[in-house]
């Protein structure tokens, strides 16, 4: 017989304390937009990157695992569709999410998602 599955809530940061083992997690969502601001995105050609800097609301312990996922985008329909998302400089402290185009793609908004899992 195979035991019950156990479900447990972790509290939002700011919340009760941990229960030891179990790690916290901290999310949270980015939007970067780019219409009419003359910004290389839209209307650069070659590569180009952008920051979106995050800082946690508590520090986890150590460097958190961070998880970076693009969520949605409003591109033009007249170039292809070129984008990367990832994380760099993680640290207790925050992380810098990089949006990341290259040719000629044009880009007029960015959103993504992150969850960071430590302790």
């Amino acid at each position: 017989m195979q035991p019950a599955l156990k479900i447990v809530f972790v509290p939002p940061p700011g919340g009760p304390a941990p229960v030891s083992g179990i790690p916290r997690t901290e999310g949270g969502a980015l939007r970067k937009g780019y219409w009419q601001t003359h910004h290389a995105f839209e209307i650069g050609h070659g590569l180009r990157k952008d920051e979106h800097k995050v800082v946690f609301s508590t520090p986890f312990t150590k460097a958190p695992n961070v998880i970076v996922s693009l969520n949605g985008l409003d591109s033009s329909h007249a170039h292809n569709l070129r984008i990367r998302v990832y994380t760099k400089n993680v640290t207790n402290l925050g992380f810098t999410a990089v949006y990341e185009t290259w040719h000629d793609t044009k880009i007029y908004e960015v959103n993504a998602s992150w969850i960071a899992i430590g302790n």
